[in-house]
């Protein structure tokens, strides 16, 4: 019995091992024919874990997303071991790129609960949050957020996300001084997305709190500042326009909105319909009142 035991590991071993330097040479179609038929011989065998994370590695480099998913999956259903916390940080992904929000949080709570490096437990938190925002919990989101920014060695980019995720949860729910003291924080630097767009909603918060002049300079400030971030940057000029209508000057809040029908670049990011719509709004409202029918005509009429 004894000598069957040792024979069957040293096959074990053998058939492991092709396929391992296979794929150490990068030679994925020998590896995953090697490894597979290791797994179908040995499904439990001593190598069996790390032949479906070296399997699953190589279906994700040939996009083969589904059989790299299968291979995670099997190895996050086995107790915890070596490559448990890259299985669940890959699954939550695949789950998250293919819009399967709930799945992906299920994915990235299990990656928390069993983290042991500081990065795997920073992903998963900020992963909670994207899913959370994306299912439209705004409690859950704002629960996701401060636990993210509670985490030790947080960088500020990520600082930064949770703060931008806990104000648009504020504005959503009209809470807009609070919302209002976050955004000003996150819109010093309008490089990034959510810094342009943070300038924007200072704006537009100031325009809803009827605080037009200041509105205003929050606008000719962000212009000032060359932000690359081109969508923001036109949804204030409508908003600019919208201050011009306020103010009764139609001719200037037309002109605003025909400029960016005719100049902005991207046709497909809904900017040009909102600008339409507006300027459609505009014309309506900006439409000389019909003429009266003449009291004198009526008076002879009778």
């Amino acid at each position: 019995y004894g000598n069957d035991a040792v024979s069957q590991f040293a096959q074990d071993s053998l058939v492991y091992l092709a396929g391992e330097d296979a794929y150490l040479k990068e030679n994925c179609t020998k590896s995953n024919e090697l490894f597979s038929s290791y797994l179908k011989s040995f499904p439990n065998g001593l190598f069996s874990i790390n032949a479906l994370f070296f399997r699953a590695d190589c279906f994700m480099k040939a996009q083969q997303i589904d059989s790299a998913y299968n291979c995670y999956e099997q190895i996050a259903q086995k107790p915890k071991n070596k490559y448990t916390e890259a299985s669940l940080f890959n699954l939550s992904l695949i789950k998250f790129n293919k819009a399967d929000y709930k799945k992906s949080l299920e994915y990235y709570t299990s990656l928390e609960a069993v983290a042991e490096y500081q990065s795997n437990i920073i992903e998963a938190r900020k992963g909670q949050l994207l899913c959370n925002d994306k299912l439209k919990d705004s409690v859950a989101t704002i629960n996701s957020a401060r636990k993210l920014l509670s985490t030790e060695k947080l960088p500020d980019e990520l600082k930064r996300l949770a703060n931008y995720e806990i104000a648009g949860v504020y504005n959503q729910q009209n809470k807009l001084d609070s919302a209002l003291e976050l955004y000003i924080t996150l819109s010093q630097d309008v490089k990034s997305v959510e810094g342009a767009e943070s300038k924007f909603r200072v704006a537009e918060i100031l325009f809803k709190k009827g605080n037009y002049d200041e509105s205003e300079k929050e606008i000719l400030d962000f212009l000032d500042k060359n932000s690359p971030q081109q969508y923001w940057l036109a949804r204030s000029y409508m908003l600019w326009a919208e201050i011009f209508v306020v103010r009764k000057d139609f001719f200037q809040g037309k002109h605003t909105l025909q400029s960016i029908i005719d100049n902005y670049p991207n046709k497909t990011d809904g900017i040009l319909e909102m600008a339409q719509q507006k300027l459609d709004k505009f014309n309506a409202m900006d439409a000389p009142a019909p003429v009266e029918q003449d009291k004198a005509d009526e008076v002879q009429m009778k």
